[in-house]
C-alpha cells in the first residue's frame, strides 16, 4: 500500500492515458517489469476505480542473503473506464500492457511538434 501524504492535491495523481486505436477508445497502460517472472507480476483493483499493478522478487545470494525488489504503481482510474473489462497482457519481453473501453473519454494525448534548431556553430 502507498503512503498517503497530507496536502498532496490529487491532480498530482498520475494521469491515464486514454488513446484512439483502430477506431476504440481506450485506457492503455505500460509497465516494464522484464526483471520479474509473469508468475511475480499482479494487476489488481482497489474499491472501484484504483488500479494497482504489482509485481516482487526474492534473490537469495551465496551469502545466504535475501534481496527483495518490489516494483508498485497506482492510478485512480477516471469514471468512463469500463473496469469490467481490463485487459492485462504481458509481452515476451516484459512489457505489461492494461488496456480497458473508455468510450465515454476524450483521448488524452496529442503530438506536440518538436521545433529543430540549426547548428550555427560555422563548422
Amino acid at each position: 500500500m502507498i503512503p498517503s501524504c497530507d496536502g498532496v492535491d490529487s491532480e498530482l495523481e498520475p494521469l491515464v492515458p486514454v488513446v484512439d486505436e483502430n477506431g476504440e477508445r481506450k485506457m492503455k497502460l505500460e509497465f516494464n517489469v522484464k526483471d520479474y517472472k509473469p508468475e511475480e507480476v499482479k494487476v489488481k483493483m482497489l474499491g472501484n476505480n484504483t488500479l494497482q499493478v504489482s509485481a516482487e522478487h526474492d534473490e537469495k545470494n551465496e551469502k545466504g542473503e535475501v534481496r527483495r525488489r518490489l516494483f508498485l504503481r497506482q492510478y485512480r482510474l477516471p469514471k468512463g473506464v469500463d473496469v469490467e473489462h481490463l485487459r492485462p497482457s504481458l509481452s515476451k519481453d516484459g512489457v505489461l500492457t492494461i488496456e480497458a473501453p473508455a468510450p465515454g473519454l476524450a483521448p488524452s494525448e496529442r503530438l506536440v511538434p518538436i521545433q529543430y534548431q540549426a547548428d550555427n556553430s560555422g563548422n
